[in-house]
């Protein structure tokens, strides 16, 4: 039965394994979901990022469908860093509060984005999607 299973070493290991699996997987589903859908621009020259689960979307005027790469989050407070690769070279998007304004509209974004790809580092904002 479960009762003794569990009373034995074996049994209370098996028991403590499945509990700590169980609490991985729910861990891993909650920081996943509880990454934003933020969508980074910038101007001059033209770029955007959107965010997505495990991965970024990168778009600019030569890549207008788009093109996606894997990427990981580090969070710090409201600071979000997603690192990746892109064509080979190292893509790095910070992400964090603080008012901005594109330059060419009257839109006010929450968020200010800098984008780095290789040895060149653009600014810009962002916003929830």
């Amino acid at each position: 039965s479960l009762a003794s299973s569990s009373r034995s070493p074996a049994g209370w290991w098996a028991m403590r394994s499945a509990v700590l699996l169980i609490g991985l997987v729910l861990s891993a589903c909650q920081t996943t979901r509880s990454i934003p859908h933020f969508q980074a621009l910038g101007t001059e020259p033209f770029w955007g990022l959107e965010v997505r689960p495990g991965q970024l979307r990168y778009s600019s005027p030569e890549v207008p469908d788009g093109k996606e790469f894997p990427a990981t989050v580090e969070r710090k407070g409201e600071v979000y860093r997603f690192t990746g690769l892109l064509d080979g070279r190292a893509v790095l998007l910070v992400i964090e509060p603080e008012a901005c304004g594109d330059g060419m509209s009257d839109i006010d974004y929450p968020y200010k984005a800098s984008f780095t790809w290789g040895d060149r580092t653009e600014q810009g904002c962002a916003r929830l999607k």
